[in-house]
């Protein structure tokens, strides 16, 4: 079976412009996109910490969104784990003193962890879907 030249020209031609389609994919993916090293984040072998992601989320609506909820997490929980170390060590000062009063900010910072600790890995869960949103559409230009 022979095969023609403008037949092979063809096939050729095409399978150069899927290489080219990969590599230009690729090289966009290795720059452009986000990923994750530890608790920063990495961008074009740079990293960022939370704070510096708020440029890159906020340029497509559905990753700020995500974004937004995902900040507004961290600052409660935050605040909540400060309100944590706050109680505990007023328990602790003016438990000689003042008893009863002691053991309710011990309950108190008994307390505020269940609340902080699933708004923080909410925080966490909504940042991963953010820069998995914002990285869909990176691919997708």
């Amino acid at each position: 079976m022979r095969l023609s030249l403008p037949f092979l020209l063809t096939v050729f031609l095409l399978l150069s412009i899927c290489i080219q389609a990969q590599i230009d994919t690729s090289a966009t993916y290795e720059k452009d996109t986000i990923g994750f090293h530890g608790n920063k984040y990495i961008l074009n072998g740079k990293i960022l910490s939370f704070k510096k992601l708020a440029p890159y989320l906020n340029s497509y609506p559905e990753s700020a969104k995500e974004y937004k909820i995902a900040k507004t997490n961290r600052i409660i929980s935050t605040y909540l784990f400060i309100g944590v170390l706050v109680a505990i060590t007023a328990s602790i000062a003016i438990r000689d003193t003042y008893e009863d009063i002691s053991t309710g900010f011990l309950i108190v910072g008994i307390t505020y962890p269940v609340i902080a600790i699933p708004l923080a890995i909410k925080a966490k869960k909504k940042t991963r879907h953010a820069i998995w949103l914002y990285n869909q559409n990176i691919l997708s230009k």
